[in-house]
């Protein structure tokens, strides 16, 4: 634990865990787990995001997929450049603005496109946790009865072709 940092979380009892060589499985929902992402649109708005910050942050994005209601991601942050709690919050604010923009959600009461806090967050430490990860998030489209194949899916590190999949060392 001696190269690990603790960085305090949204919420003043969770703290995070953070690595410089460990990658990280991320988890975050819609508000009130909300299908707000169910039309293709949306989640094509969010890949292009991830497709960005993961450019502009310079973080290793190895798995991910963007559900109807929640986001997968498996990265590892370079933290000389920006920490998960910079990296999300990217990724959440450009995204809810352009997003509740669009479906107007904001004057009907609802003025949150992603439920508060930083999501399920964990530490990948071994080669067997980093593949099942992958396993997990790639799979979940197939899960959630999305598609038949994981690689059909186009809003994921298994079909999508508008984000590369970093090479895991």
């Amino acid at each position: 634990m001696a190269l690990a940092t603790i960085i305090a979380d949204v919420q003043p009892h969770r703290k995070r865990f953070s690595s410089p060589y460990e990658a990280r499985h991320v988890n975050f929902s819609c508000f009130h787990h909300l299908p707000l992402l169910q039309d293709p649109w949306a989640r094509d708005l969010v890949v292009d995001h991830l497709a960005l910050c993961h450019d502009r942050l310079g973080y290793q994005l190895y798995a991910w997929a963007v559900m109807p209601d929640h986001v997968h991601l498996l990265l590892l942050p370079d933290d000389s450049v920006a920490d998960m709690a910079r990296i999300l919050s990217a990724l959440k604010t450009r995204t809810a603005t352009k997003i509740l923009g669009r479906l107007r959600l904001d004057q009907q009461g609802c003025k949150r496109l992603w439920q508060a806090g930083g999501g399920h967050d964990r530490n990948v430490t071994t080669g067997r946790e980093f593949q099942a990860a992958v396993d997990y998030i790639e799979q979940n489209p197939v899960a959630e009865a999305l598609v038949e194949r994981a690689e059909d899916y186009a809003w994921s590190s298994a079909g999508s072709s508008v984000i590369g999949r970093d090479r895991w060392w």
